[in-house]
């Protein structure tokens, strides 16, 4: 076998050992998935092609089948197989919308949930300083109620000193700003 070949063999039986270890990983949830997928499909044969794809004993088979070609120095043959099977998981997969082939599945729970916490500690704390911002703008007005937003929001700036830009603060206070009634003005 010259070293062409060698390589593709190679290449070809550890991706299809990757494969099968990946099946045999699926979870019930995995399934159920597929399963869920299967039931929404209103083509049978589709639903049973969903199904069948996803079997671990499924993926398995066509993983040792790829391994007879290999064996028997069969490697178009074996590519053919691995190829088909990538191809026919990797559609199964992008209708569930999420693979379940996917490496990295603890980190990125991980770091959706330190993510949405994080927002909600930063969300909490710009809240907390709008509150004080709007306060501050009202005890402006109540006292200048002619005065504009452009102008409340630097007073607020330089009172409060703060480093906010100030079409933030006005961006925030704009909405409390008391309306001028009639054609007073």
């Amino acid at each position: 076998m010259d070293e062409v070949a060698a390589y593709l063999k190679g290449k070809i039986e550890r991706a299809a050992s990757d494969y099968k270890k990946a099946a045999s990983r699926l979870t019930p949830a995995d399934l159920a998935r597929v399963e869920r997928l299967a039931k929404r499909t209103k083509d049978p044969a589709l639903a049973n092609y969903f199904r069948s794809t996803m079997q671990p004993d499924q993926i398995a088979s066509a993983v040792d089948d790829i391994f007879r070609h290999l064996e028997a120095g069969q490697i178009v043959e074996a590519d053919i197989v691995f190829e088909t099977l990538k191809a026919n998981v990797a559609l199964v997969e992008s209708c569930l919308n999420r693979p379940i082939f996917q490496t990295g599945a603890k980190q990125r729970q991980y770091l959706d949930s330190a993510r949405a916490k994080a927002n909600a500690e930063r969300k909490h704390e710009a809240d907390r300083q709008h509150r004080e911002w709007i306060a501050e703008a009202q005890s402006f007005w109540t006292r200048n109620s002619r005065r504009s937003v452009v102008d409340c929001a630097d007073k607020v700036i330089k009172k409060l000193k703060i480093s906010a830009k100030p079409k933030t603060v006005e961006d925030v206070i704009r909405n409390f700003h008391p309306k001028k009634v009639g054609g007073a003005g």
